[in-house]
């Protein structure tokens, strides 16, 4: 762990890091909001990531046959995924254990809720139609260092 700690959770966690490593994505919708004054839209979701961590992996026979663990995301290599166009500040509960996997899988589901900018017209009121886009990436790592 003592290696895990110099290189994982500042670094990618990839050994050979000339590729970029993969994140899996997707959001639970749990309640959705659009304030047509404020042009924005709210949404309250279970973020879902995916990844694998080259660094966390064990051969469950050598450790009494424990094949997951979980653990703090504090602890580990998270992505940064982020809304790029929030209107507001998004709240993140970091409260959601990560289940890592003796292969070096990680899961992990924590509830955000996020607020994007989202252009309104009424002006067909209630026949109307919106269309909101929400746009994620990376925050601090190019294309070529993180695959969403």
């Amino acid at each position: 762990m003592a290696e895990y700690e110099d290189i994982g959770v500042i670094g990618r966690p990839l050994i050979n890091l000339s590729y970029p490593v993969t994140v899996q994505f997707g959001l639970g919708l749990i309640q959705m909001d659009v304030q047509e004054k404020e042009n924005m839209l709210s949404l309250s979701a279970w973020t879902k990531y995916n990844w694998v961590d080259e660094y966390l992996t064990w051969n469950p026979e050598d450790h009494g046959n424990i094949t997951s663990l979980k653990l703090p995301p504090e602890n580990i290599w998270i992505p940064d995924i982020m809304l790029y166009n929030t209107a507001n500040t998004e709240t993140f509960s970091r409260r959601a254990l990560a289940v890592v996997d003796s292969d070096g899988g990680v899961s992990w589901y924590p509830h955000r809720i996020f607020h994007s900018a989202c252009s309104v017209d009424v002006t067909y009121f209630p026949f109307d139609n919106q269309t909101c886009h929400l746009y994620f990436g990376s925050w601090t790592h190019f294309a070529s260092e993180l695959n969403l």
